[in-house]
């Protein structure tokens, strides 16, 4: 929510996502990086609670240095946005799997708009392959 401007001198709290960012940090259109929390619990053998992971690590990002002494810069700069919680089917995880496959190619699809002929599935193997095994996020416009 876009707080009126006779009101954004008062000591609002942080927005909810990733960050904490504000509006136009966070925007969709313009990220160049999307969060997409996924609660799955349905492997657990002793406990329970990893469903709660994804908003935690929303809630405690919230509070985290913005600037990188490394980079000398403000990554968020580049624009995060948080989706809302993907939830994924009970039926089992090769389902669930299967499910959150087909969200991120949708994702991907989508974010790439009409532009672009790489589809998400040579997005997902340019990235293992340039990546190695990190971790690796592609950018939302393809490059």
């Amino acid at each position: 929510m876009r707080v009126p401007e006779a009101l954004r001198e008062l000591g609002w709290e942080l927005p909810h996502n990733f960050l904490g960012l504000d509006e136009e940090a966070s925007a969709f259109d313009r990220a160049k990086a999307v969060i997409l929390p996924v609660p799955y619990e349905a492997t657990t053998s002793y406990g329970g609670g990893t469903a709660s992971g994804p908003s935690a690590i929303l809630e405690a990002s919230r509070y985290i240095e913005l600037y990188d002494q490394e980079l000398d810069a403000e990554p968020y700069e580049v624009g995060v946005a948080t989706l809302p919680a993907l939830e994924l089917t009970g039926a089992g995880p090769a389902e669930a799997i299967a499910e959150l496959r087909a969200a991120y190619d949708r994702l991907l699809d989508g974010a790439r708009g009409s532009s672009s002929s790489r589809s998400a599935a040579s997005t997902r193997s340019r990235v293992r392959r340039s990546w190695r095994g990190r971790t690796a996020w592609p950018r939302r416009d393809g490059a």
